[in-house]
C-alpha cells in the first residue's frame, strides 16, 4: 500500500549532537569519578546500550536503558544516550504500537538524514503491521502474490468478511482496509480466469462458485462474468464425468451380450483386475516418517509478506511405498504440535520426486512459520518433545493417475519422546 503520510509534531530539543554509531560510543570526560550507585548504574546501562546487538531482538528491550535515562535527567551525558537509545529502539519495531512509540520518540529528536531515514521506514511499518492487525480482525481483506485456487478463494472469503464490516475505524484504519480491497479486487479480476482454467479439482471450482456468491455484484464488477465462467468449467467438467461413465457402462453392456461362460469368466477377470489396480492408488500403501527438525534461520526484524520473514526449519521426511506403482508427487497437511496438544502449526507439504514400488525414499522439506509465539515455540522445543501429524491429501502416480483423498486420517507420523 502507498505511505499515507502521518503527521509527527516535532518538539524542540537541546542542541547537543545527536549523531551516534551502535558500536561507536565515545564518553566525554567530565571529572565526575564519584563511586556511588548512580555512577554503578549509569555505567552499567552504558555498556548494555553499547552491547544492544549481542542481546536485544525487540524494541521492547530498549525500554529500560530509555527510562534510566529519562530518570537521571541531566546526569553526566544521560540526554546523549537518551537519544541513543529511542534510535535504537526505532531500529527495532515489531509492532504496530512500536512504531507509535517510535514515531513518538523520534517526534523529539532534532532532525538528521540518520532520523528522517528511520522515520520514513517507521511510517512504511506501521503501515504494515497495521494492515496485518486489520486483516487478523477480518476487517481487512487478505492479499497474496500467489496465483493458486486456495488464495483466490482465502481472498474471496476474506473480501466476504471485510465487506460486511461497514464500521469506521479512524483516517489511517480506513485507508488501508480501502487499499487492502482494491488490492483484493485486482487479484481476483487479474487472476481469476486463468485459476479456474487450470483447475483439475471440480469440487475446489465448487467452494470457489459458493465463496463467490457470498459477495455483492457492486463489491467486484466482473462478478457476474465470474459466475458464469465457473458454471461453464464446472458444466463441462459434469459432462466429462457423464461421458465417461456412459463410456464404462457401453462397455459393461457389450461384455454381457457374450456368452453366459465367457461372460462370468471376462467378468471375473476385469472386475479382479479392476480392483487390483484400483486398491494399488489407494493411500493406505504409504507409510510417512518424520525423523528430524533442523532450525535453519529466523528473522523477527521484517514484517511479515517478505521473503525472508519468520522463522525456517527443516523437517525429514521417510517414505515407503507399498504400492504396484510408482509415484512422481505425494501431497498433504502437518501439523505441529506441543506437549500440552496445541496445534503450533499447519502447513500443505509436497514430496516431489519418483519413488518406485517397493522403495523407500527421504525428503528435507523447509518450513516457514510465520513470526509469533508458536513459531518461537517450535524453534526453542527439541524436536523430541515435538508430535508430527501428517494427512495425506493426493499422489500424483507415475502412469499419470491423479489421487486425491478427502477420507485420510491425521496419523502420528512422529511421536513425543517422554
Amino acid at each position: 500500500m502507498a505511505n499515507k503520510d502521518i503527521e509527527i509534531s516535532k518538539c524542540d530539543g537541546d542542541e547537543e549532537e545527536s549523531v551516534y554509531a551502535s558500536a561507536d560510543f565515545k564518553e566525554a570526560d567530565d571529572g565526575d569519578e564519584n563511586p556511588d550507585e548512580l555512577l554503578k548504574e549509569y555505567d552499567q546501562y552504558v555498556d548494555d546500550l553499547r552491547e544492544l546487538d549481542n542481546f536485544c531482538l525487540y524494541a521492547k528491550d530498549v525500554l529500560p536503558i530509555i527510562r534510566f535515562f529519562e530518570k537521571i535527567g541531566d546526569y553526566k551525558r544521560a540526554k546523549y544516550y537518551l537519544r541513543a537509545a529511542k534510535l535504537e529502539y526505532a531500529k527495532r519495531v515489531n509492532s504496530y504500537v512500536d512504531c507509535l512509540q517510535a514515531l513518538e520518540y523520534l517526534s523529539g529528536i532534532n532532525g538528521n538524514e540518520e532520523t528522517r531515514q528511520l522515520e520514513e521506514t517507521c511510517k512504511k511499518k506501521l503501515i504494515e503491521f497495521r494492515t496485518r492487525d486489520l486483516q487478523n480482525k477480518g476487517c481487512a481483506p487478505l492479499f497474496y502474490d500467489e496465483a493458486s485456487i486456495y488464495c483466490l478463494n482465502e481472498i474471496i472469503k476474506s473480501l466476504v468478511s471485510a465487506s460486511k464490516d461497514a464500521k469506521k475505524y479512524g483516517e489511517l484504519d480506513d485507508a488501508i482496509i480501502k487499499t487492502c480491497k482494491e488490492q483484493a479486487v485486482s487479484y481476483i479480476e487479474k487472476n481469476f480466469a486463468d485459476i479456474v482454467d487450470g483447475e483439475k479439482a471440480k469440487e475446489q471450482l465448487i467452494k470457489t462458485r459458493n465463496a463467490l456468491l457470498c459477495l455483492s455484484a457492486s463489491v467486484v464488477p466482473s462478478f457476474n462474468a465470474f459466475v458464469k465462467h465457473l458454471d461453464a468449467k464446472i458444466g463441462q467438467m459434469t459432462e466429462a464425468e457423464r461421458r465417461a461413465a456412459h463410456k464404462k457402462k457401453v462397455i459393461k453392456c457389450t461384455v454381457i451380450i457374450a456368452a453366459v461362460s465367457m461372460v462370468l469368466i471376462v467378468a471375473i477377470i476385469i472386475a479382479s483386475a479392476i480392483i487390483r489396480k484400483n486398491n494399488g492408488y489407494k493411500a493406505e500403501h504409504f507409510t510417512i516418517s518424520v525423523v528430524s527438525k533442523t532450525n535453519d534461520k529466523f528473522n523477527e526484524s521484517l514484517a511479515d509478506g517478505y521473503r525472508d520473514s519468520g522463522y525456517f526449519y527443516t523437517f525429514s521426511f521417510v517414505v515407503d511405498n507399498a504400492s504396484p506403482y510408482a509415484i512422481v508427487s505425494l501431497e498433504g497437511n502437518m501439523d505441529i504440535i506441543n506437549i500440552s496438544g496445541k496445534v503450533l502449526s499447519t502447513a500443505a507439504v509436497t514430496l516431489n520426486g519418483k519413488l518406485e514400488s517397493g522403495a523407500t525414499g527421504d525428503w528435507n522439506i523447509q518450513l516457514n512459520v510465520k513470526k509469533g509465539d508458536n513459531a518461537r515455540e517450535i524453534w526453542n522445543t527439541d524436536f523430541e518433545r515435538l508430535e508430527i501429524a501428517f494427512k495425506i491429501t493426493g499422489i500424483t502416480f507415475e502412469d499419470g493417475t491423479i489421487k486425491t483423498y478427502s477420507d485420510t486420517k491425521n496419523k502420528i507420523v512422529h511421536p513425543i519422546i517422554l
